[in-house]
């Protein structure tokens, strides 16, 4: 990913994943003097574009790929492509799939990764629990192994190879598909502690927003956290000719595990139907105001910074939050909802003359 594009510019690019990419950045670094400079200098900092012997900027291959649209991606890289598929049961027909060329969105491996993460980790289970400041925690091992591994077929892929990245989502496996071979032992991929990125480029763009580790610790971690859990064994294959890596993850217990755990499961399964009421609920109050997967994950990131504004200046309005915060009027408006249902804030008076509370 570390060529230079002598034939494009930073206009080639698409500008909505670059402002999206720049607001998460910002997010998570809200105080970095990267914050203040250009879209070309930003870009040039984190190795997605580079200055050519005229010293026009002009993107990398890791800038085409993270932040450009399916078609100049695909000009460059032929083979290009990036395929999510679920579905449930024996059927055939895909319940859910989201896929570089179907025009509906970018199609480069920034947005893809996070228009299905929350898809991947949909099925895992979130048993109750309270961190230390009384907020309840909605992920577990399991999400953070899910993403790390989605990250790393991202990071590691072959985007030169003949085949592109598909992933299947079944009700009890995952499969990914990925262009390219390992490029270390597969016993020492798995177990863990050696790092030796294809894309490094592409590797420090998802790090910079905290997504995937330098660690080499992926593999292991999956390998690790599935056999505490009972879950049974990852299969890792190597295919060639084309080259290509196909990781099998199965999202059950072994037959052992689950004989020895049937009786507790069935004992719980009450509150297991009242969860997953409850959950559904929120997904439903959450798809109504319809916006795009990549601006949830921003407008989530927000509700610290909101609830502080609050506790500054109880009488703060949506107008004044969605200023100070630089997210619209309606994404104010789903986060009060959220923090409202979560007994994070409350209101007190009416809408007019009230003010908020914060409960944490």
């Amino acid at each position: 990913d570390n060529c230079l594009l002598e034939d494009m510019t930073i206009a080639d690019l698409d500008q909505d994943s670059v402002r999206r990419y720049r607001m998460m950045f910002s997010q998570r670094k809200p105080d970095h003097a990267w914050n203040k400079i250009t879209d070309e200098q930003f870009l040039c900092k984190i190795g997605a574009a580079k200055k050519d012997e005229g010293g026009i900027v002009r993107p990398m291959l890791s800038g085409l790929l993270c932040f450009g649209d399916f078609v100049t991606i695909s000009n460059e890289l032929p083979d290009y492509f990036l395929d999510y598929r679920e579905k449930t049961g024996d059927g055939t027909r895909w319940k859910d799939r989201v896929a570089a060329h179907d025009a509906t969105w970018s199609g480069n491996i920034i947005d893809f990764y996070f228009r299905i993460y929350d898809r991947l980790t949909s099925d895992v289970k979130v048993p109750f629990k309270l961190d230390s400041h009384s907020q309840r925690v909605n992920e577990t091992k399991v999400h953070d192994v899910l993403r790390e591994v989605l990250a790393n077929a991202l990071i590691h892929a072959d985007y030169h190879g003949r085949r592109g990245i598909v992933i299947e989502k079944q009700f009890d496996t995952i499969v990914f598909r990925n262009p390219g071979d390992l490029r270390l032992a597969k016993e020492i991929a798995i177990e863990g502690g050696t790092t030796d990125a294809r894309n490094s480029k592409i590797f420090n763009i998802f790090a910079l927003i905290d997504v995937g580790e330098r660690s080499g610790m992926g593999l292991s971690n999956l390998y690790s956290t599935w056999a505490e859990l009972g879950y049974d064994r990852p299969e890792l294959e190597e295919f060639h000719e084309p080259d290509q890596t196909v990781l099998k993850v199965y999202l059950k217990t072994s037959t052992k595990s689950a004989k020895t755990s049937t009786k507790k499961t069935s004992s719980k399964s009450e509150k297991t139907r009242e969860k997953k009421a409850r959950v559904k609920s929120a997904e439903t109050r959450e798809k109504k105001f319809d916006f795009p997967p990549e601006e949830l994950v921003v407008l989530r990131l927000t509700a610290q910074r909101l609830i502080a504004v609050m506790r500054r200046n109880p009488q703060v309005t949506t107008a004044e939050l969605a200023k100070e915060l630089g997210v619209t009027d309606k994404g104010i408006e789903w986060q009060i909802v959220k923090l409202r249902k979560d007994k994070m804030i409350r209101r007190v008076g009416g809408r007019k003359f009230g003010s908020w509370e914060v409960l944490i």
